[in-house]
């Protein structure tokens, strides 16, 4: 595979320049990077408000001196050190911590913690080794809004059902967790608006349904779950709705949610009994159909037409698609993103229509489609003037690291 993409070099900043970074920063991967770019940041660094900083805290960075040190009222802090001892009153004043995967989280520290963070506003305990009692206890902090508690596979019913007060709720992989309480956060729940219960094989349409009849809800991930198109039907309020290895879903939900429900962003991806219900969607903005593999060029085609908003597509493993559909992107005035990973007909002819259209593409991906040459190839990298990054297989001819064309996309990186 190579992958395309332009970069961006760090340049040389004055002090009123690295003030208003301060200011307007929203993340940080590693702050001791920062802090060896001029004698001048520390300084800056300290005095910043940081409204929404998230520090990643390493070997190489003290996290009691993070704690000492900067002003961090909606401070996230992340970790990659699994056994740090920190003194935990200084998590005090943070409105936002990120403990994901930190192997000393476990009840006993929950209930400490708990103690000292009346006011906290955002908790990640993803992959961490709590119980329900844990759960219990976060239950009862009202100023709580979004909790994380992903891949906490001892969690069940018996705390969750607690958590009605919240407005983002990620319950990923917490396979104990069943329709039982489902339920209970779909009736009583009055704020919240986000909800992921991927992998959770214990629900089934029977809580789903009372989700549906939930009017705050906007965002609900069920992928790799057992619903079926009884329950799908009801999720016509959902704008953002992921259905992925949702094998049981077929074209008589997605014809539904199209008609007659708000989705702007659908993920469908190995839903292989979904056929031509997809030309029914509009104003869609993200769509993932990547292996639903008998999805034709005529419902493509009507697809592109009647969504003049999406951004973002994904046709991935859709092996019945030939350059007829794609061709019919090349004028899309809006995709920017477009996935055609494994879409082994397609060839030459419909990528150079797409690098000489007006299509604003800025990521495609063509790794595995084998009929594709190095011809097409060059061609979008002379003509399509919004792609920024471009994956490809390395065994097309005459494309890897010394073709001279490359040089307009700086930053080339091949592997297998």
């Amino acid at each position: 595979m190579i992958v395309f993409y332009k970069t961006m070099s760090f340049l040389n900043f004055n002090t009123d320049i690295l003030t208003e970074i301060c200011n307007n920063i929203r993340s940080v991967t590693d702050l001791s990077n920062y802090l060896t770019t001029c004698k001048d940041f520390y300084s800056i660094l300290k005095s910043s408000k940081w409204p929404n900083l998230q520090v990643y805290i390493g070997s190489a960075w003290s996290l009691d001196a993070v704690l000492r040190n900067f002003n961090y009222a909606n401070l996230s802090l992340m970790f990659n050190v699994s056994n740090m001892i920190v003194d935990i009153t200084n998590f005090r004043r943070c409105h936002a911590i990120n403990l994901a995967w930190c192997n000393g989280v476990n009840d006993s520290f929950i209930e400490e913690f708990i103690k000292i963070t009346p006011n906290l506003q955002n908790l990640n305990l993803s992959h961490c080794h709590i119980g329900d009692k844990s759960i219990k206890l976060i239950g009862n902090l009202t100023t709580l809004y979004t909790l994380d508690i992903s891949h906490c596979v001892k969690i069940s019913d018996k705390s969750v059902k607690y958590l009605t007060n919240l407005t983002n709720l990620n319950l990923t992989g917490c396979y104990k967790v069943t329709d039982s309480s489902v339920e209970t956060i779909g009736k009583y729940s009055k704020n919240l608006k986000t909800l992921s219960l991927a992998m959770c094989r214990g629900i089934s349409d029977r809580s789903v349904k009372v989700l549906g009849e939930l009017t705050t809800l906007s965002s609900l991930d069920i992928s790799d779950s057992r619903v079926t198109d009884e329950s799908v039907k009801t999720l016509t309020r959902i704008s953002s709705l992921n259905l992925s290895k949702c094998y049981d879903v077929t074209d008589d939900s997605i014809r539904e949610i199209a008609v007659k429900g708000n989705v702007r962003n659908l993920n469908i991806n190995k839903c292989h009994d979904v056929l031509y219900s997809v030309q029914f969607l509009r104003n869609i903005t993200s769509l993932d159909i990547g292996g639903c593999s008998e999805i034709t060029d005529e419902s493509v085609i009507i697809l592109i037409e009647n969504n003049s908003n999406l951004k973002t597509l994904s046709l991935s493993n859709c092996y019945n698609l030939t350059d007829r559909s794609i061709t019919s992107i090349s004028k899309h005035a809006s995709l920017q993103v477009l996935d055609l990973t494994f879409c082994d007909q397609i060839t030459d002819v419909s990528i150079k229509n797409i690098a000489n259209g007006s299509v604003p593409l800025r990521k495609l991906n063509l790794r595995r489609c084998e009929r594709i040459t190095s011809e097409s190839i060059v061609s979008l990298i002379d003509n399509a003037k919004y792609l920024t990054e471009l994956v490809i297989s390395n065994n097309i001819s005459n494309v890897n690291n010394t073709n001279p064309k490359l040089n307009i996309l700086p930053g080339v990186l091949l592997s297998y």
